[in-house]
């Protein structure tokens, strides 16, 4: 049975100094389990030491194990002593409160104090810094959010290692609208053969792929939306987790064979010279190899294609930014609406040709507000 333990402050010296709400309080607090059934982990920086830390909802006090806190190069000075009561009767163990001990969770940090104890675990992640970083375990996807960062959580250990990898794009990428690429990608641990799982987002998906063992990953990624999607180098854009087994061949042999329904269209991307550049930026590249090497244009050429998507392809290609809303106080104003002026005949084709093309684009969308202004 897993045994929940508490922890009674039994500070030794200047006890008016401890202020930690933990050190006054002589009620025992629920802090952990002695030996954690939980199978998440993350990466944790504490002081130079990395660990793997067990996310523990059941915690109300995040405690480090003596053997890392004797492992750091400086450990920090000891404040008073506890005692950690198990749910059991009659059994305890001793500890105390370390600090300041600073730790690096993903991209955020933490500094403050800590208890430390003979623990199996190098850390359980208590419920006391995740309350700081407004945490959020999602267990279906396997992430921890931690100060609005998100962590990919290790799902159980093997021979002490974790068995998920965070899978991210080796090399800055761009991936044309209504299009697939396949993005090179780096593990951060090496594993056996292994699944690559990809994070599924909006308009952009990709499906599992298995890899051998020793091979970096590759990840099919398909862009399904009608604009450039861009992979910044280091982006986690995939989990990767140990192959259990391989199903025999005779288990398939029954199963009714696949058929493909229909096929709109397809396409095969044909091999391109090194000087070849998307189709908006080839008269940019003419006129700007008129006094270049062959080398000089085979590196332009390559710059252009990797950040063809810096460059709009026509006056409406704006791109979008959808992280700030705007709003306008008009107070307790009245609507004002103008009356529509009469458009000449001469420029009528013209500007219903100019408003379609905006309105396909979406720089502007349809209206029924009551306020409106005329054509300019």
């Amino acid at each position: 049975m897993p045994q929940h333990c508490g922890v009674t402050a039994t500070s030794e010296k200047n006890p008016a100094k401890n202020k930690d709400p933990v050190a006054e309080t002589k009620t025992p607090v629920k802090v952990c389990m002695l030996k954690s059934v939980s199978k998440f982990t993350v990466p944790v920086r504490v002081g130079d030491v990395n660990i793997e830390a067990v996310v523990d909802s059941a915690a109300e006090v995040t405690i480090i194990s003596d053997k890392i806190y004797e492992s750091m190069t400086v450990p920090p000075g000891k404040l008073y002593d506890v005692r950690l009561d198990t749910a059991g009767r009659q059994m305890s163990i001793d500890g105390f409160v370390a600090g300041p001990i600073k730790m690096k969770i993903g991209g955020s940090h933490y500094d403050g104090p800590i208890c430390v104890a003979p623990i199996e675990q190098d850390m359980l992640f208590g419920v006391d810094i995740m309350k700081t970083g407004s945490a959020v375990i999602d267990m279906g996807r396997g992430i921890f959010t931690f100060k609005g960062h998100d962590i990919t959580m290790n799902v159980g250990k093997e021979d002490g290692a974790p068995r998920v990898a965070r899978v991210s794009v080796a090399k800055r990428m761009v991936i044309p609208p209504n299009s697939a690429a396949q993005v090179r990608c780096k593990m951060d641990q090496s594993m056996p053969d292994y699944v690559i799982e990809p994070t599924q987002t909006e308009k952009v998906y990709g499906p599992r792929v298995v890899r051998s063992a020793g091979t970096d990953p590759v990840v099919c990624i398909v862009n399904c939306s009608d604009r450039y999607k861009l992979l910044r180098k280091g982006k986690e854009i995939a989990s990767a987790s140990p192959v259990e087994e391989y199903l025999p061949e005779e288990e398939f042999e029954e199963e009714a064979d696949a058929e493909v329904c229909e096929v709109s269209q397809a396409s095969v991307q044909k091999e391109t010279d090194a000087t070849s550049v998307p189709d908006h930026l080839k008269e940019t590249f003419s006129e700007s190899t008129q006094h270049l090497s062959t080398d000089q244009q085979t590196r332009l050429a390559a710059l252009l294609n990797e950040f063809g998507d810096v460059f709009a392809k026509d006056e409406f290609d704006l791109g979008t930014f959808t992280e700030i809303e705007h709003g306008i106080d008009t107070g307790a104003s009245a609507p004002i609406k103008q009356r529509m002026r009469r458009t000449p005949a001469c420029f009528v084709g013209e500007e219903e040709a100019h408003l379609k093309k905006m309105i396909d684009t979406g720089v502007i969308q349809e209206s029924t507000s009551e306020r409106a202004s005329t054509p300019v």
